[in-house]
């Protein structure tokens, strides 16, 4: 089955639109999936098996931040292959994200053209694919 869902995890639902947003801007369409929280993201992936291409985790959320979050994932089967990105306010939690095992750290943007840059990254290192040429 062909993986074209992304699913993000942020407690700010203006930071779950923008980077969504962001990567349909850059990229092919894929179906986002926005979950509040860490525990939702947990929950939906060990009972709905949403077969995600990329998971974009918070690291500041309720319930579960993003290391527990982490640590949640290494224990279900049939997620190791998929990048787990953790998006933060402060890049001093890079190396706890890490460890964690995430596969990727980006410091949250703060204007629609960081956004833009960060979708651009990831599209290019984790999705497999250059952004389209814009039309002149």
């Amino acid at each position: 089955m062909k993986r074209n869902t992304v699913i993000i995890a942020d407690d700010d639902a203006d930071d779950r639109y923008l980077i969504g947003e962001a990567l349909n801007i850059v990229g092919q369409r894929r179906k986002i999936l926005e979950v509040e929280d860490g525990r939702e993201l947990v929950d939906l992936l060990a009972n709905d098996n949403p077969n995600p291409e990329l998971i974009l985790v918070d690291m500041n959320m309720p319930r579960m931040n993003g290391v527990e979050v982490l640590d949640a994932i290494q224990a279900f089967a049939g997620y190791g292959d998929v990048p787990k990105i953790v998006l933060s306010n402060d890049s001093q939690n890079a190396q706890k994200a890490y460890q964690a095992g995430a596969d990727g750290f980006y410091t949250k943007p703060v204007t629609l053209d960081g956004y833009l840059d960060v979708a651009r990254r990831i599209l290019k290192k984790y999705l497999g694919g250059e952004p389209p040429k814009p039309l002149i």
